[in-house]
């Protein structure tokens, strides 16, 4: 400040004190003052639009304004100027007003010396820089705020990169600037947003190290120069370059690299310190909102991604449906004649066989009706899952009846015990019968598959507070606790082997499930390896109306 030639407007009516104060001025300093005197407030307000002035020394008492007014409207006039009363009014109430409305000083003119003045003003210019940049820090961090909020909540990453490359600009009163995002895959760093440029910049590609933003990326700090070729003029027809500053910055989630933003502007407003801070803070609140974004991009991608794989996997679903359906439908009636036949001929009906063709013609049918019952099985699953047939109200007595009657022969021939057991009073079940008679078939075939000669199934059906549970007990030889999740998948076996000792193709119990899921119930399995297992069905009671009765 000592160096500097300050520009003193003096608005003063009275000549021998102009001389007066010209005169104790360069007793100072003979360089460090350039004074020019006016004799009108009016003429002053009017050199003051011209912005030629670091100070305003100033007398109250002047032919066009007098007292308080003169100060108001030349404060009012240029804020930004600090002014200096000098006046010889000894009027302390005046003083004080002037001060507490923006006056640095209020010197009496009897009083004052050059050393005083000199001083004086030197610290009101100071003072008024320090409030000035005082003034601008709080107006920018007001403005970082309101614009990091802003880029934040902006999710789409294209316009989000544009939104910060322009708040950049803003708040550095800058002339353009550019975003560059860095590829990790090509290790480069890519445009990906500009402003202030009339076409694309020329370079939309940097290597480390490589012009101004590759020498960014390459340090990991901010970097700032006084005369890049950046700045485009755009008053003729013609664009051309012109120099510039340039400050720039790079954009880091934590350690790893996100891009690098900067920010170029007239030679005649260097950047300094204060920029670069409030740069970097900008470039931190930037690198949190791409991050955001390029993860929210990278959630929707994924997100469309299982879409079409859902929907993929979901056509795959029913085209391998319409394929077993149809299937099923084609097998139904040649097997259906063929297992006609086999029992006519095992029967003798069409003549007596030799008893070399028995046990063949025996094993014929059993294998005719096992393969009847697991197209029979596939059909259901299918109808299970299309919901097609109409329901009714089901008495769960007569339905194990049934079963455990059918099952009676079996059970006699496998050297097996069944029992049933049904609570009195038992409430029927709201659902389709042949959908659940088949339920509960799976489930004593199931047992008695797997229990060895000399073993007890028992079947149980009670009431447990709103719903009805169906018990198929066994003493076989259990289901290892790891595989107690997987066995009322469709197709799954404990023992999925070729040389396996118990047969079939596992969907009796993915049939169970997928009959109680329909009707609203859930079913699950308690086993413990050579001791047996426990099928437990628990199935809604409805509310029967008058209607259904």
């Amino acid at each position: 400040m000592v160096n500097e030639s300050i520009r003193v407007l003096l608005i003063e009516d009275n000549p021998a004190d102009i001389t007066l104060i010209k005169e104790l001025l360069r007793e100072v300093d003979p360089l460090a003052f350039q004074v020019e005197a006016v004799q009108r407030l009016a003429a002053g307000l009017s050199h003051l639009n011209n912005g030629g002035a670091d100070v305003v020394v100033l007398d109250l008492s002047l032919p066009d304004s007098i007292g308080f007014d003169t100060f108001a409207q030349a404060y009012r006039h240029a804020p930004q100027v600090p002014i200096i009363v000098l006046s010889n009014l000894d009027d302390r109430s005046l003083a004080m007003r002037a001060v507490r409305h923006g006056a640095q000083d209020y010197l009496l003119k009897e009083q004052v010396g050059g050393e005083l003045l000199a001083r004086s003003m030197r610290y009101a210019i100071e003072r008024k820089r320090t409030e000035e940049a005082l003034r601008r820090r709080t107006a920018q961090l007001e403005a970082l705020r309101e614009v990091s909020v802003e880029i934040t909540s902006q999710l789409d990453l294209d316009r989000l990169l544009h939104s910060i490359s322009s708040r950049a600009v803003e708040l550095l009163d800058g002339e353009g600037g550019i975003v560059s995002v860095y590829r990790p895959d090509e290790d480069v760093l890519d445009l990906a947003a500009s402003i202030g440029f009339v076409s694309q910049p020329e370079r939309a590609r940097w290597q480390r190290g490589e012009g101004f933003v590759g020498r960014v990326w390459e340090r990991g700090e901010p970097l700032v120069a006084s005369d890049v070729s950046v700045c485009r003029d755009t008053m003729g027809e013609e664009e051309t370059l012109r120099q510039c500053a340039e400050i720039g910055v790079p954009i880091l989630w934590g350690e790893r690299l996100v891009g690098v933003l900067d920010v170029f502007r007239s030679p005649r407003y260097p950047f300094e310190q204060g920029d670069i801070e409030l740069l970097e803070l900008f470039a931190h609140q930037a690198a949190i909102a791409i991050h955001n974004a390029q993860q929210y991009e990278s959630t929707r991608e994924t997100a469309r991604e299982l879409r079409m794989a859902v929907a993929e996997l979901e056509e795959l679903d029913r085209l391998k449906n319409q394929f077993i359906q149809n299937v099923s439908h084609e097998l139904r009636t040649p097997l259906a004649l063929i297992r006609g036949y086999a029992e006519l001929l095992a029967e003798e009906e069409l003549g007596p066989l030799r008893p070399e063709q028995r046990k063949p013609m025996n094993v014929i049918v059993r294998r005719c009706r096992m393969l009847t019952e697991l197209v029979e099985d596939i059909m259901m699953v299918l109808e299970v899952e299309a919901r097609t047939p109409e329901r009714q109200w089901v008495d769960v007595e007569e339905l194990m009846g049934f079963s455990t009657e059918d099952f009676a022969l079996s059970v006699e021939q496998e050297g097996l015990e069944l029992s049933a057991w049904v609570e009195e009073d038992l409430p029927a079940l709201w659902g389709v019968r042949s959908h659940l008679r088949r339920m509960l078939d799976n489930l004593i075939k199931n047992a008695i598959k797997f229990t060895p000669e000399g073993g007890r199934i028992d079947v149980r059906a009670y009431r447990e507070t709103d719903s009805v549970v169906i018990e198929v007990a066994d003493t076989g030889i259990g289901i290892p606790p790891e595989e107690q999740d997987r066995v009322f998948e469709r197709f799954y076996q404990v023992d999925g082997s070729i040389n396996r000792r118990y047969k079939g193709v596992g969907l009796g119990l993915g049939l169970v499930r997928a009959v109680v899921t329909a009707h609203g119930g859930s079913v699950e399995v308690e086993s413990v390896v050579g001791e047996g297992s426990t099928f437990t069905v628990r199935l809604p009671v409805g509310e029967r109306t008058s209607d259904e009765d």
